[in-house]
């Protein structure tokens, strides 16, 4: 079976409990803008990332 991470924002990617999780991923999605390569790199240590981003207009 497939592990697929969902993530809305990055707020607390570093805390030890969602590393773990992190670990377990085959691929990562996340739903918004990240705005620093350190965070980039991070997620794609555990695995593929994709950035996926929806219409912002208001």
């Amino acid at each position: 079976m497939k592990r697929i991470v969902i993530l809305s924002d990055t707020h607390g990617l570093l805390r030890p409990e969602m590393l773990d999780y992190l670990a377990q991923a085959d691929a990562i999605i996340h739903g918004g803008d990240i705005n620093t390569k350190a965070i980039v790199d991070t997620l794609q240590g555990f695995a593929p990332l994709h950035i996926v981003r929806g219409n912002n207009q208001r």
